[in-house]
């Protein structure tokens, strides 16, 4: 996903450059450009808006990367409020669980399991339920039940 940020002030265009990644880290884009204008830029694709100092378009095309990273991440939400809901400490380490008929969704959580693991603090990341969930939540519209369990460490 990329943010073009159109200018012909210097200000903005080395303020842009200075707080790159602050800008692309905020707003979750993996590249920000510094462009004249907005001119060329594919309507169906850009979402864009102008002002007179400065204009900036957001590239708002899905690919199927970035739908795999959106529902690690909102898995990692849900892991993170199920931890807060257990009193679990901050450092304790964890087993995650989950389960899903998607097969979509599935497949972005091996994907990004490595980022599930750091960002929770998890052990292992595991299909299939031992139990009942711990909670049934909707990521991208498709229900997914998960569970933790703390880990002895």
């Amino acid at each position: 996903r990329e943010l073009v940020i159109a200018t012909n002030s210097d200000n903005v265009r080395a303020g842009a450059e200075r707080f790159q990644a602050h800008i692309t880290d905020e707003l979750n884009v993996k590249e920000l450009r510094v462009a004249e204008n907005l001119i060329g830029l594919d309507p169906d694709r850009f979402a864009a808006a102008e002002g007179p100092q400065f204009g900036v378009a957001l590239d708002t095309e899905l690919t199927d990367e970035l739908v795999a990273e959106g529902i690690a991440r909102d898995i990692v939400r849900h892991v993170q409020q199920l931890r807060k809901e257990a009193d679990l400490e901050m450092n304790a380490r964890i087993r995650l669980r989950f389960d899903t008929d998607d097969a979509q969704l599935a497949a972005s959580v091996e994907t990004w399991a490595d980022y599930i693991r750091a960002e929770t603090l998890a052990d292992s990341v595991d299909r299939g339920l031992l139990d009942e969930p711990d909670r049934v939540a909707k990521v991208a519209g498709t229900e997914v039940k998960l569970s933790i369990s703390e880990t002895s460490t």
